[in-house]
């Protein structure tokens, strides 16, 4: 299994890491390891204070979520509107490398933002808030204040909750 963040390198101008990456062995394989001390800036928010290899941006993976994981998913699939689904969080508290499949999953997370460590939810370095990737392209700064069950259901791509302005 590989990483979206490998898979999306030559669209960050980093073609020249993605081309000595090798799909045919694990992320951590023996050609991977020679590339894991390469840091890939656009992966780490830059109010993070560790800009090593670690990254701190992580998809929501599960049932019902834009990473479901039964195959693709299109912008039509997203029955809740793209402007109206999380697709990509922020992250400060799991240390994650940019190559390794690891990201947050649903049925184990929390849905407060900068809440408690355990079980890991949305956080960040940024006072009040947390960063989050919607579906269509747009980013949006979500505040601490926000109801688990409303970033619960926009995390969710057919749900049907009406979460209203957030």
């Amino acid at each position: 299994m590989h990483s979206w963040r490998v898979l999306i390198l030559p669209w960050l101008d980093q073609r020249a890491i993605y081309e000595r990456y090798r799909l045919d062995e694990p992320w951590d394989g023996p050609n991977n390891r020679e590339l894991h001390d390469l840091i890939v800036s656009a992966y780490a928010c830059p109010s993070h204070p560790e800009q090593g290899h670690a990254t701190t941006y992580a998809a929501v993976v599960g049932p019902g979520t834009a990473w479901g994981g039964s195959g693709p998913m299109t912008l039509g699939d997203i029955e809740d509107g793209p402007g109206g689904t999380i697709v990509l969080v922020e992250v400060s508290g799991p240390s994650i490398h940019w190559m390794e499949p690891g990201d947050l999953r649903f049925d184990r997370m929390s849905f407060t933002i900068n809440g408690s460590a355990e079980p890991p939810g949305v956080s960040s370095n940024h006072p009040g808030g947390a960063n989050m990737l919607l579906g269509d392209g747009s980013v949006r700064f979500i505040k601490d204040g926000i109801e688990p069950a409303d970033l619960r259901a926009l995390l969710t791509v057919a749900g049907g909750e009406d979460v209203g302005e957030f």
